[in-house]
């Protein structure tokens, strides 16, 4: 498929690109029990940007803005039937829409002292998508396993508006030893978890703080590290979904909630 990519340097410090790129994906046959046969997938991927250093390179800037146009988007997602039980099925979106922003920076201060940061925002909605799945509840309700809603306008699944990090990196000399200190933060809006757009589907907003502190001799021979993660104990689930003989329940798989972990390493 067709591509295009510019890119001009203005200097050593200054950099801008912009890229087209136009993809297709084949159509194909599911393997549920229901006539399950889907399209073909297009795209047209837009993408522009720049990346510059300033303060003699000790701050890095980029920027990085992107649109993505599909027709026949092939979107798998969940089916129930009357009696309960869930297929898997995939079926073409009439149209897709996903656009957004990038901004990534790190800020070196003093060799002891640095910030990093990753920012997003993203629109991802469908454009038109009338035969889209219901929920298990709209089913339900309606009596039947081919039970569509029109979705068009709504957002994707597994799309926050925004997310993004914001870390630092302290070291502090301790005679022949140095002590470092690495905490960053993650924070993301809430995304449906389904591409039925079900309420009951949904990953709400979290923000996950992580930090690490490690010891050792400045040639990071050996090093002893005290490890956290998730310090905030933010409740998050990387999978949701209906239990198919209990509309209205779902069930999901958690990510892990705080931990504290020692570790210690050897590099020749």
């Amino acid at each position: 498929m067709p591509s295009i990519n510019l890119r001009y340097k203005f200097d050593e410090d200054f950099m801008t690109y912009a890229s087209y790129t136009k993809g297709f994906k084949a159509g194909g046959f599911g393997g549920s029990s229901l006539p399950d046969e889907f399209g073909p997938e297009d795209v047209d991927a837009y993408e522009a940007g720049a990346k510059l250093s300033l303060l003699g390179r000790k701050l890095f800037l980029s920027i990085a803005a992107f649109r993505s146009e599909y027709k026949g988007l092939q979107e798998a997602s969940n089916i129930f039937t009357p009696a309960g039980t869930i297929l898997s099925v995939i079926r073409n979106v009439g149209g897709a829409r996903s656009q957004g922003i990038e901004l990534a920076g790190s800020f070196r201060i003093s060799s002891a002292l640095s910030f990093n940061s990753e920012m997003s925002w993203l629109d991802a909605k469908y454009t038109s998508f009338a035969n889209a799945p219901c929920t298990s509840l709209q089913t339900l309700m309606v009596g039947q396993a081919r039970c569509v809603q029109d979705l068009s306008g709504k957002r994707r699944p597994w799309a926050p508006t925004l997310s993004g990090t914001v870390g630092a990196s302290l070291a502090l000399p301790v005679s022949e030893y140095q002590l470092r200190i690495d905490p960053s933060l993650y924070v993301s809006k809430g995304y449906y978890q389904s591409a039925t757009i079900d309420a009951i589907i949904r990953q709400p907003g979290f923000a996950k703080l992580d930090a690490v502190i490690s010891f050792g001799p400045t040639t990071r021979v050996w090093e002893v590290s005290l490890i956290g993660r998730n310090l905030t104990n933010e409740r998050t689930a990387s999978f949701r979904n209906n239990v198919g003989t209990s509309f209205g329940t779902v069930f999901a798989v958690p990510d892990r909630g705080r931990s504290v972990s020692l570790q210690i390493s050897f590099r020749r």
